[in-house]
């Protein structure tokens, strides 16, 4: 019969025996989870890229009119992804900005729904898309989340692959919205206003992506533009009154839905721009018999002449 002593040695030695074991197993659990987030693109530290990106949001979205349950299928996707990757940092950065700027705290919400994510999501999505005039803008986000995944991403590069095969761009967007991919991820403001002029554009997707180190200003402030000199700004919506005594040029700008009120006579001369549907208005003198047109006051050089059209108001008095 075994003494107390020897009981109590026993044990000691059977516990440590077990936890040594427990350590074992835990050490390969981690190592096992560890591989799990690494071959599914890791799981974001949701509380770190709420910080980050909240910091810089990505405002004035063009899905920031979508239904917040809209805007989280969206992103679901997007989402889906970046969680493909093995390497998403960069990913999930631009993502979280793009939610912070839709006043989502986080991309928990999202990334659940990725992970929910079946044909019957995907269907809808593409539906969703469709109905709302969106698919252009989701394209451009997939492919900037792609290009933020760095190479070793075949997996995201696939599910891209299917995207695009269910939303079914025409080739001429396809290689519109991979042009404009690599014109915002290097933001070569020339670049967006040359293909801005080819395409007789209207509006662009990605807009809300532009940096100051692109160099071009996108507002509908007059004032703004004059202090970025009204050199590469995209102007919209807005009025200019030019002064009479003073040339207005305008470099390298495209003018959107805009008016120029001109209550006297000015010069104003368009350096490589693009107009479309803007107006000039004059105030002509009621005393005037003299026959105004558009180059009695506009010069344009390298710049179609087509959406500018000349309005004239009979000065009273």
């Amino acid at each position: 019969m075994s003494t107390i002593p020897e009981i109590q040695g026993g044990l000691r030695k059977a516990t440590e025996e077990l936890t040594a074991r427990i350590l074992e197993l835990t050490r390969e659990l981690s190592e096992i989870q560890v591989q799990q987030q690494e071959a599914a693109g890791g799981a974001p530290d949701f509380a770190r890229l709420s910080r980050e990106g909240g910091r810089r949001p990505i405002q004035n979205h063009p899905i920031a009119v979508l239904r917040q349950a809209d805007q989280i299928s969206y992103l679901a996707a997007l989402c889906a992804l970046a969680q493909a990757a093995p390497e998403a940092s960069e990913a999930w950065l631009l993502l979280q900005r793009v939610a912070s700027g839709l006043h989502l705290p986080s991309l928990e919400q999202p990334l659940a729904a990725a992970l929910r994510m079946g044909e019957e999501e995907m269907d809808a999505l593409a539906a969703m898309l469709a109905r709302e005039g969106r698919t252009s803008d989701f394209l451009l986000d997939a492919m900037l989340v792609r290009l933020c995944c760095g190479e070793t991403c075949s997996r995201t590069v696939a599910l891209l692959e299917k995207l695009v095969l269910l939303i079914n761009p025409s080739d001429q967007e396809a290689r519109f919205l991979a042009r404009l991919t690599a014109i915002l991820a290097q933001q070569e403001g020339g670049g967006l206003l040359e293909l801005w002029k080819e395409q007789g554009l209207k509006t662009c997707p990605g807009i809300c992506y532009l940096q100051k180190t692109s160099g071009v200003l996108y507002t509908d402030n007059p004032q703004a533009a004059q202090a970025h000199g009204f050199r590469r700004v995209i102007l919209h919506d807005c009025t200019l009154k030019p002064d009479e005594n003073d040339e207005l040029v305008l470099d390298q700008c495209i003018l959107l839905d805009c008016k120029i009120e001109c209550a006297r006579y000015c010069k104003i001369r368009f350096l490589s721009s693009a107009l479309q549907g803007c107006v000039l208005e004059f105030q002509k003198p009621a005393d005037s018999v003299y026959s105004y047109g558009l180059d009695d006051f506009c010069t344009f050089e390298d710049t179609p002449r087509k959406g500018l059209k000349y309005k004239e108001i009979k000065r009273k008095g």
